[in-house]
């Protein structure tokens, strides 16, 4: 991927992540492997000085978030290995989503959900939680 400053980036790591718990010095999120799906998922214990000041604000439970490791170079750059977290800035939901993953977390709460729906829930229970 090549980025504004002609340097190109080699991603060799991605996790998609969610913040299970944080305090004022660390974050400790659930990371589901984008590079090998068929590795379990992984509870893990980050620094929050990972996280870039203009995601801070975002950073709480339930927030999600993108996790890429991999290497940086460009012609006068030398390379470099980078570690990049983002989190989600995610849209208002609208009635119809909010009905949808309503009865998908009734599905969920009886144990009838399907693992492709988990994100979803995942996400409306953080929708719910920020609108309290």
């Amino acid at each position: 991927m090549k980025n504004n400053e002609n340097l190109f980036e080699e991603i060799k790591q991605k996790w998609d992540g969610t913040v299970t718990a944080c305090t004022d010095q660390e974050i400790t999120v659930e990371l589901e492997d984008l590079t090998n799906p068929d590795n379990p998922r992984e509870i893990v214990v980050l620094s929050k000085e990972e996280v870039g000041k203009r995601d801070l604000p975002l950073v709480k439970i339930g927030a999600l978030f993108f996790w890429h490791i991999g290497y940086r170079e460009g012609p006068s750059y030398p390379r470099e290995r980078f570690s990049k977290i983002s989190f989600r800035r995610l849209p208002k939901w609208t009635e119809g989503e909010i009905g949808e993953a309503k009865a998908l977390a009734k599905e969920y709460a009886n144990g009838s959900y399907r693992n492709n729906e988990y994100r979803i829930i995942r996400q409306f229970l953080m929708y719910e939680q920020d609108n309290d």
